[in-house]
């Protein structure tokens, strides 16, 4: 009976986070932390839902960054780009966006002990393998997860006084959607991930981007909203999002700055079709005031600062 309870507890929080519903959302962790142990954390969407063992000296790192975006507008490029400073380690979707973070899911110790209950992928280990070998060795350590922003607020409950830069990245909505329909015909994804759904997620993103912007937040943690094609332009763009993490840009490869450039513009050329029916959708469904609004508080890479 505890089962199920758990499983009914889990849907009500997941439904309260993607509604942005933060009270109902705290109601529901309450409940669970009454009856949510260990025996009941069966993958990693629910690592969250329980704190590290006790007996385990889990310390965490000294700062936070999660690079975050709707999916299919860049945060794979922004997650590379930003392990490619020698001050960050950057995972790659090693852990899931349903249920938030913990600063404690960032410590070696326990990491080695998710992988030792088999509650972390093989495939995870393998696509962050270089970050892991240096764990302990970075000032920053994140995760680059798309649709991070639906478990935000959650997250950065957890978070209090740690410091931690959320970066938010926003692409062209109908460059986006034109990614999700490539992916959908080519296989790589469901055929039902269409633009519909590219419709749905950005719109979503960006409700409880501004949501975020307009909370009252511990003073240690910023939100960084940039825009795609600015941070493309050039070397100082890039050096300017780190600026604005604390970071010099001093320590850059200038080679490898150059190819993340060059192969971010040769994506942003790519021509874009749609059917008729695939932009008349998109032009009545699509937040683009929203859009707009959210724009309203980039982050200026050239400045360093947030508009």
């Amino acid at each position: 009976m505890k089962d199920n309870t758990v499983q009914v507890l889990k849907s009500r929080l997941r439904r309260a986070l993607v509604a942005n519903d933060l009270a109902a959302a705290d109601a529901v962790m309450d409940e669970l932390s009454g009856v949510m142990t260990w025996a009941h954390v069966t993958s990693v969407h629910d690592i969250p839902l329980v704190a590290a063992p006790p007996s385990l000296d889990a310390q965490p790192p000294a700062g936070f960054v999660f690079v975050s975006g709707a999916p299919r507008s860049g945060t794979t490029a922004l997650g590379r780009l930003l392990n490619s400073h020698p001050d960050i380690g950057m995972f790659t979707e090693f852990y899931s966006e349903r249920f938030g973070y913990s600063p404690e899911m960032f410590s070696p110790a326990y990491i080695a002990e998710l992988y030792a209950r088999g509650l972390l992928p093989t495939l995870n280990k393998h696509k962050n393998e270089s970050v892991l070998a240096e764990m302990g060795g970075f000032r920053i350590v994140g995760d680059k997860r798309p649709n991070f922003m639906y478990s935000a607020q959650l997250t950065l409950k957890r978070f209090a006084g740690h410091r931690v830069s959320i970066v938010h990245i926003v692409r062209d909505p109908y460059a986006v959607a034109h990614s999700y329909l490539q992916r959908a015909r080519d296989n790589t994804w469901s055929e039902s991930r269409d633009h519909k759904v590219a419709a749905d997620e950005i719109n979503k993103n960006t409700l409880l981007a501004l949501a975020l912007l307009e909370s009252e937040r511990d003073p240690q943690h910023q939100v960084l909203i940039v825009d795609y094609d600015e941070l493309w332009q050039s070397r100082e763009t890039i050096v300017g999002l780190f600026s604005a993490l604390g970071l010099s840009g001093e320590e850059l490869d200038v080679e490898g700055l150059d190819n993340v450039l060059k192969n971010a513009l040769a994506v942003a050329r790519k021509p874009r079709e749609f059917s008729s029916a695939e932009t008349e959708y998109l032009e009545q469904n699509l937040d683009l005031a929203g859009l707009e609004r959210l724009m309203e508080r980039k982050l200026e890479l050239l400045h360093g600062a947030p508009g």
